[in-house]
């Protein structure tokens, strides 16, 4: 949420396995986890956390995408 709005953040990822499935789960307001997972029970995590910058000269949204 800013100013009463809630804004989109979007991450991307390219991966050489395939994953048939997605969980997620929201850590707090601005983070959410996500596990991607195969049949062969290959799995991968991912977190990302989006939040509004007040630095001078780096104003705006940011994203920040995390893997284990």
């Amino acid at each position: 949420m800013y100013n009463g709005e809630l804004k989109g953040y979007e991450a991307h990822t390219v991966e050489l396995n395939t994953y048939e499935k997605a969980n997620y789960q929201w850590v707090n307001d601005s983070t959410m986890t996500f596990t991607l997972s195969n049949k062969y029970h290959n799995s991968k995590t991912f977190t990302v956390t989006g939040y509004h910058s007040k630095i001078p000269g780096k104003e705006g949204r940011t994203t920040s995408f995390s893997w284990d």
